[in-house]
């Protein structure tokens, strides 16, 4: 069996939506708010660069694997896009960045068949920075920081603190994850990558894998076909079949 890779993003996800990605299935446009958090993240590079950043549609959409996106929609978002970008544009200055720090630079680790790949926002030989477009500290951010700092640390053997920037509330939000945080978040990650392992490896022997039904199935890219959307009203009405996280599992 060829080496299996993941994204560090990707590791938490649905498993359907990699069966979908395996049967060369055509997605769907993005949800608005994640084509607004897709938007932002390519601003948010070109800004760290200092390259010109062009709102006007595609230009965002440039070497993005989202061309799904209407101009409609690229139009519906861009004005909070810019909003956003304006504010960050004038915060940044207080998070002291590194003109020599990695901006959108890509880690790669092999283990044991598995290649993990990471693309953290910032980071340098002190400190990792993700920019999130959330106004509170969600559920995987902790999981994601803490898989990036071990990435960072085992290609460049730097013990970096780790950050995230909250862009979504009236003012910019620092959150410096704990240490606890980080071996609470590590642990976690790690869980999620055995049961992709296990579940990417049922996918390629031809198993059909079950759908997590939660509040994400809203932004999934497959909700055009996946039948699970059927469920989530009522998923948390019938007791059997729903785990503490509010997930019914649909075959």
């Amino acid at each position: 069996m060829n080496n299996l890779r993941f994204t560090v993003t990707e590791v938490s996800q649905c498993p359907r939506i990699w069966q979908y990605k395996y049967q060369n299935i055509e997605p769907c446009e993005p949800h608005m708010y994640s084509i607004r958090g897709i938007l932002t993240h390519k601003a948010i590079e070109l800004l760290l660069k200092n390259e010109h950043v062009n709102y006007t549609y595609p230009h965002l959409l440039d070497k993005i694997e989202m061309q799904t996106i209407s101009e409609k929609s690229y139009n519906h978002v861009i004005t909070e896009v810019k909003a956003t970008m304006q504010k960050l544009k004038s915060y940044l200055p207080n998070l002291n960045l590194s003109e020599d720090g990695i901006k959108e630079g890509k880690l790669t680790v092999n283990l044991k068949n598995i290649e993990l790949v990471g693309k953290p926002d910032y980071f340098d030989d002190r400190i990792l920075i993700d920019f999130k477009t959330s106004k509170i500290m969600q559920e995987g951010f902790h999981a994601q920081l803490a898989a990036y700092k071990w990435l960072i640390k085992r290609t460049y053997g730097w013990n970096v603190d780790a950050k995230v920037v909250l862009l979504g509330g009236k003012q910019i939000k620092e959150v410096e994850l704990t240490d606890t945080e980080l071996r609470q978040g590590i642990g976690e990650f790690k869980n999620n990558l055995r049961r992709a392992i296990f579940l990417k490896k049922q996918i390629l022997e031809g198993v059909e894998v079950p759908c997590e039904v939660g509040f994400n199935c809203v932004f999934c890219r497959y909700r055009h076909i996946c039948n699970c959307l059927l469920y989530t009203s009522d998923a948390a009405d019938e007791g059997l079949g729903v785990d503490l996280g509010g997930r019914r599992i649909i075959k």
